[in-house]
């Protein structure tokens, strides 16, 4: 009995998956965090003394299957990613999956949603969330007498 390395790499996707889940598994209570390398949602958060940075890689993601939400201080990006064959197209292989998943970030100050910005280019979401007036940092002159 041949068999081609399609088939065979086709029967061992599924272990491939339930080895990573199990992995991640049992990283979970050592690491007590909910984000590994393979969650597509990574993202970072950057704070200068005018503004927050937040930045995420979104590849495979169209600008309108974007959502953002900004609440008090809760800044919240819900994401759609489908992906179809076109038609009358067979699929042989098909490791990209349509996901949609949403993510929350509570910001550790006041922000101003009026001036916060959104910018998609090459895949990737950056987001400028501008801080109140009064909680940014500000220098006090010292007035000798």
């Amino acid at each position: 009995m041949w068999f081609s390395w399609n088939d065979f790499d086709r029967r061992m996707m599924g272990f491939n998956q339930l080895f990573r889940q199990l992995e991640r598994a049992a990283r979970l209570p050592l690491e007590g965090n909910l984000v590994t390398e393979d969650d597509p949602d990574r993202f970072s958060l950057v704070e200068t003394p005018e503004h927050y940075s937040f930045a995420v890689d979104l590849p495979g993601v169209k600008a309108k299957d974007v959502q953002l939400d900004l609440h008090d201080q809760t800044l919240t990006l819900t994401v759609k990613r489908e992906v179809k064959a076109p038609e009358a197209y067979a699929v042989h292989r098909a490791e990209r999956n349509s996901t949609s998943w949403k993510r929350s970030v509570t910001l550790p100050t006041q922000v101003d949603s009026d001036r916060t910005e959104a910018r998609f280019d090459n895949g990737v979401l950056t987001v400028r969330i501008a801080r109140t007036a009064e909680v940014q940092p500000r220098r006090i002159a010292v007035k000798a007498t």
